[in-house]
C-alpha cells in the first residue's frame, strides 16, 4: 500500500471509509445462546478476546497517523455511499434469495450493520430484474454454484455491487 495514493484517494472523495479484508475472532468455546436477549449475549461475550475492526470513516490525518500500518497491511479504502438499504443476496445455481438490511434506522449500524447483527433489521426482498440478471450472469461466468453477494442501494435508488463471497453466510 502506498500512503500517498491512499491520501490522494481519500482527498478525492467527500467522505471515505476504511474496511479490513477479513475479521479476526478468537472466540472461546461458546455456550448455548438461543433464547438470550442481545444484552445477555453482549454480557456473555464482553469479557472474551473477540476482536474485529468494523467499517470506519477515515481522513488523511488518520492515514498519516498510521502510516506504518497502511504500508504493511492490506487496506480497502472506498468512497462513502449514503445508504438507503444494504442487501445480502445468496445465490444457489440460478436461484436468488435476497435479504434487505435496514441498517440505517440505528446510528451505530449506519456504517456497518455487523455492529448489531441480532437487531431486527432484516426482511425478505426482491431486486430489480436487471440487477438479478447481472448477478446470475456473473455467477455463471465465474463458475460458482453457491455464493453470497453484498450490495448497497443509495438514497437515490442506485445499486452498488460490493463483493461476491463464495464462502458467504446466510
Amino acid at each position: 500500500n502506498d500512503v500517498k495514493n491512499a491520501n490522494n484517494f481519500v482527498a478525492s472523495n467527500k467522505e471515505s471509509i476504511y474496511k479490513v479484508l477479513s475479521w479476526y475472532f478468537n472466540v472461546p468455546d461458546a455456550p448455548e445462546i438461543s433464547g438470550l436477549t442481545n444484552d445477555e449475549i453482549f454480557k456473555l461475550y464482553s469479557h472474551t478476546s473477540c476482536e474485529t475492526i468494523y467499517t470506519t470513516k477515515i481522513k488523511s490525518t488518520d492515514i498519516n497517523r498510521y502510516q506504518s500500518s497502511v504500508k504493511n497491511a492490506p487496506c480497502q479504502f472506498q468512497e462513502l455511499i449514503i445508504k438507503k438499504y444494504e442487501y445480502r443476496i445468496n445465490v444457489v445455481g440460478s436461484d436468488i434469495f435476497t435479504a434487505k438490511i435496514n441498517s440505517q434506522h440505528k446510528e451505530h449500524t449506519r456504517l456497518d450493520w455487523r455492529k448489531d447483527q441480532l437487531a431486527d433489521m432484516y426482511s425478505i426482498s426482491g431486486l430489480p430484474k436487471n440487477i438479478e440478471d447481472k448477478i446470475v450472469e456473473f455467477h455463471k461466468r465465474s463458475g460458482l454454484v453457491i455464493a453470497a453477494y453484498d450490495f448497497i442501494e443509495d438514497i437515490n435508488g442506485e445499486f452498488y455491487f460490493l463483493e461476491c463471497n463464495p464462502g458467504g453466510q446466510w
